[in-house]
């Protein structure tokens, strides 16, 4: 997975055909309908735990406006205490960066210096994870979002499930607002401003995994990417 995320960080920078799939999903928690920048999720209530959901997404729409500098005037949200910024994100984060090249400066750091390992059993919270550069998918989401905010962003993690070939996972990735394109979904076990028809969104951590049949396969083009 690492590996394809370095190859893909810096080709997802202009728009891409719209993906699409749909899925019958079975499950004691409701799937979210939803729409974000490139991401659009609709889910119908069939029965009583069973939903029809239907995902829409479209690489790296963004259509971000704004400088770096507007985004910092705005003021830093909260961040965990004893956190702070790595000095080589502070390097590169100059006011007259577009707001889309900073969080992408950021997020790039994120996906070079934090390695997933999903097998990590310890403290998944921001300072412990950036502390010793791995954590699980919901470890890295939750450092990026920190990085983010504590540089003026509003960020927030997401929870869901990712469909791969193997079956269904309980996932988290994050979304970061953008000033003139809202929010923007982004994995970073994945690479940069990057989400796919495989990423279903849930209101909270799953507590049991759902059953899911896909009825209309993803065509996203980043099939191979959650496998």
């Amino acid at each position: 997975m690492r590996a394809l995320v370095c190859g893909i960080c810096l080709a997802l920078a202009s728009p891409a055909a719209a993906g699409r799939a749909s899925y019958y999903v079975i499950s004691d928690q409701a799937p979210q309908t939803i729409a974000a920048n490139g991401y659009v999720q609709h889910v119908r209530e069939v029965d009583a735990g069973r939903y029809e959901v239907s995902v829409e997404t479209v690489v790296a729409p963004i259509g971000s406006t704004g400088s770096y500098a507007e985004v910092r005037a705005a003021g830093a949200f909260a961040v965990p205490e004893g956190f702070q910024l790595p000095s080589a994100v502070r390097r590169q984060l100059r006011p007259d960066l577009s707001a889309w090249e900073a969080a992408t400066a950021i997020m790039r750091w994120a996906v070079e210096n934090l390695e997933v390992d999903e097998d990590d059993i310890k403290p998944q919270d921001a300072v412990s994870v950036l502390r010793r550069h791995r954590g699980r998918c919901s470890g890295v989401a939750n450092a990026t979002v920190a990085l983010l905010m504590a540089a003026g962003y509003q960020a927030r993690t997401v929870s869901g499930a990712l469909i791969t070939d193997e079956g269904v996972i309980p996932h988290r990735w994050f979304e970061c607002r953008l000033p003139g394109a809202g929010w923007v979904p982004s994995d970073p076990t994945l690479g940069l401003w990057t989400v796919t028809t495989r990423h279903l969104i849930f209101a909270d951590t799953l507590r049991t995994l759902p059953e899911v049949q896909v009825v209309v396969p993803s065509t996203d083009g980043l099939e191979r990417l959650a496998t």
